[in-house]
């Protein structure tokens, strides 16, 4: 049995946003960061996906289980533990996107740094546009996906039917909830097709666009011209590198 030493790693707690539930986390190791440099370096979705998945799940000693919450809370999650590892900065470039007076843009490549002690939330959670009529008597339930599920969310043009099924968590009435997880993939979307009309379709990518984002307000100046500006990051990809 070898006799190095086994360092103790500090353990911290915070609060998820949407959630509300209080966790507790360890920085994430050698280990953590071969995970995600690798799927970085596939430029896979599905790669870079499970990679969050393990380290969340390595990071909080398998006390969180990362499929069960939303993807916003798994981001954030993420956010804490790089944190609490590397230290709040996280350099990335951006290109200036600055019109000159010669209608050019500047496009120069900017070194800045994301400061993830200023990671927010877009806006707050309403949990009153959870809730959509189907009928007079029949309501949607819906909610924000989980991370699994972001994919869909990515795509330029997402599929109204998958949108609509990842989105709608259960239906119910006075008496019964029939919820998603009870039936089969096709078996949902069958129903979401021969239940919700165009209006309603609408409504859902609606709650899609208006749904709580991580972000991080970066101040911005860019060294060629001088422009600045307050950048706004949304994208996983700026909180991975």
């Amino acid at each position: 049995m070898s006799d190095l030493p086994v360092i103790t790693q500090p353990i911290y707690s915070t609060t998820l946003p949407i959630s509300e539930k209080t966790i507790t986390y360890r920085p994430y190791l050698l280990k953590e960061e071969k995970i995600m440099l690798i799927a970085i370096a596939s430029q896979n979705f599905n790669d870079i996906r499970d990679a969050i998945k393990q380290i969340v799940k390595n990071c909080t000693n398998n006390t969180v289980n990362p499929t069960e919450l939303t993807y916003v809370d798994v981001l954030f999650i993420l956010s804490k533990v790089r944190a609490a590892a590397r230290g709040n900065a996280v350099p990335v470039t951006m290109n200036c996107q600055h019109i000159m007076e010669n209608g050019q843009v500047c496009g120069t490549a900017n070194e800045v740094a994301l400061d993830l002690e200023q990671l927010q939330l877009t806006h707050d959670h309403n949990k009153e546009h959870d809730i959509m009529p189907l009928t007079d008597s029949i309501n949607l339930k819906l909610a924000i996906p989980g991370i699994d599920m972001l994919e869909i969310l990515h795509n330029d043009l997402p599929d109204v039917t998958k949108l609509a099924c990842m989105l709608v968590e259960s239906v119910y009435d006075n008496e019964n909830v029939w919820s998603k997880h009870n039936y089969t993939s096709s078996e949902w979307e069958s129903f979401i097709e021969n239940s919700l009309n165009v209006v309603q379709l609408e409504e859902i990518q609606a709650y899609a666009d208006n749904m709580p984002k991580t972000k991080i307000d970066v101040p911005f100046e860019c060294s060629n011209c001088g422009h600045k500006e307050i950048v706004a990051v949304e994208d996983i990809q700026d909180f991975l590198d």
